[in-house]
């Protein structure tokens, strides 16, 4: 008996005190800093741009006199908050297609076993033309006592349509849009985000409507970065 598994991946072994810093992953400004470990380079108020220091893990020791000591390399951590503002646009059409019955429904039959098959037609099923929607089902052959057989009778459905245009009220398209938008912010800014404020606008551009939000959050802009040795302070 052999029992064949998938291998599980050794997960990744993260040294947790290699030497890192905590740089900025987008534009913000600053509104809280909590250096857990490392030494905090930015002030709440400051404005800050993507990739910036945030929390050195390079640190200068000093003595009584401030002259400094030494060089400590440290596992910056921490978490800094940041205001952030977003503009996302989207298109959505200001009509839909929609399919409509345009004749009665068509069948054909087929019954197979073995190999073999044999197909019959129902009546006025070569006047078939245009689009129709094609259904098929099949049934197994069963004898009392719930012996199957090897046979089974196929029907094929044809549901002959025409597609119609219809125009879409404008309001209902652009609560369509900012439900897309902001629910794509909410992705961008993570679980620990908060939409602050928003504010949609929209405006036609012949059969589209460009949908665009406008918003101001609050999230945690910090990330993790290893430190190089041999970096210098900055």
């Amino acid at each position: 008996h052999v029992v064949v598994r998938d291998r599980i991946p050794k997960p990744e072994i993260v040294n947790e005190s290699a030497p890192t810093n905590v740089v900025a992953t987008k534009d913000a400004l600053v509104t809280e800093v909590r250096a857990l470990d490392g030494e905090a380079r930015v002030l709440p108020g400051t404005t800050v741009r993507k990739g910036q220091l945030l929390i050195s893990g390079i640190v200068e020791t000093r003595g009584v006199e401030q002259p400094v000591v030494g060089t400590r390399y440290l596992a910056g951590k921490g978490e800094v908050y940041g205001r952030t503002w977003y503009e996302l646009s989207t298109k959505l059409p200001l009509f839909e297609q929609k399919k409509t019955p345009s004749g009665e429904a068509k069948r054909s039959f087929a019954i197979a076993w073995g190999e073999k098959r044999v197909k019959f037609y129902g009546k006025d099923y070569g006047n078939l033309s245009g689009s129709c929607d094609k259904i098929i089902s099949r049934k197994q052959w069963t004898l009392p006592g719930g012996f199957v057989l090897p046979v089974t009778w196929t029907t094929e459905t044809y549901l002959p349509y025409e597609t119609v245009r219809t125009e879409r009220p404008r309001e209902p398209v652009e609560a369509m849009g900012e439900e897309v938008l902001t629910r794509y912010l909410r992705g961008m800014i993570g679980a620990d985000g908060e939409i602050v404020s928003s504010r949609v606008s929209s405006a036609a551009q012949g059969d589209w409507l460009l949908v665009t939000l406008s918003a101001e959050c609050r999230e945690q802009i910090g990330q993790v970065v290893p430190i190089e040795m041999g970096e210098g302070t900055r």
